[in-house]
């Protein structure tokens, strides 16, 4: 039974779903949803708090971050009435997910030593794309409270699997400005107030909120702010 006061800490959240056998933690395109029971969910953005808290407990989880966004809906929306954890996790396994704390299934990982582990692994999934971010002008990944974006070419790639993108990114030498550190209302001023980084294009010669700067003014202004900020030195900008 759900109390009518959960608690809003991922510790006691996920408690109440492993005292379900139904309990289970989803990571998708969208954020997270941790089943508690048949009928009751909790969802939001900040996947990987909750999801290392689920691996450290022992609560099963499947990671579909990995899988395709059209793939994912169909997924979805193929999910039979009352599907157990078990038989969800075999029909995600099956497009790409990973899983954890599923031991009879094979490949599954599981317990508090994986989860630096299943950052290695699902870092590889980004080298492609972070080699290229890396080969453009401007090129850089940014990491907000809701996700991350990595910005390459003429394009861009978001998701909310920052971990494993910012341990690529370190990795490939490129540029990353993580703003999680900062004060939100400060961040979300200066998001709103400073020029956008200028991304296979020319900076503009005198930038407002609307124009385009370069990447490593953009990331002084963060870094002043409180952002972390990594790489930029190293990075090669004409």
């Amino acid at each position: 039974m759900i109390p009518d006061h959960v608690e809003p800490t991922p510790a006691a959240d996920i408690a109440l779903a492993l005292s379900d056998p139904h309990g289970h933690l989803f990571l998708g395109m969208a954020g997270y949803v941790l089943h508690i029971g048949k009928r009751h969910t909790l969802t939001g953005y900040d996947a990987e708090e909750v999801f290392g808290e689920a691996l450290t407990r022992g609560l099963a989880v499947v990671d579909a971050r990995r899988v395709p966004e059209f793939v994912q809906i169909d997924l979805a929306f193929a999910a039979p009435r009352d599907e157990t954890p078990h038989a969800k996790a075999v029909r995600y396994a099956a497009a790409g997910a990973r899983l954890a704390n599923l031991p009879d299934i094979h490949g599954s990982y599981g317990g508090s030593r994986d989860y630096a582990r299943m950052s290695q692994d699902r870092a590889k999934d980004y080298a492609g794309i972070v080699e290229k971010a890396r080969a453009t002008r401007g090129g850089h990944l940014w990491i907000g409270p809701y996700g991350s974006t990595l910005y390459y070419g003429d394009a861009r790639h978001s998701g909310f699997d920052p971990e494993a993108i910012k341990i690529a990114a370190l990795a490939g030498g490129l540029p990353v400005i993580d703003t999680r550190s900062m004060d939100p209302a400060t961040a979300c001023r200066l998001v709103c107030s400073a020029p956008q980084v200028a991304v296979n294009r020319d900076p503009d010669p005198n930038p407002d909120c609307l124009g385009y700067a370069s990447l490593r003014a953009v990331a002084d202004l963060f870094r002043r702010a409180g952002a972390e900020v990594l790489n930029i030195d190293l990075a090669e900008e004409v």
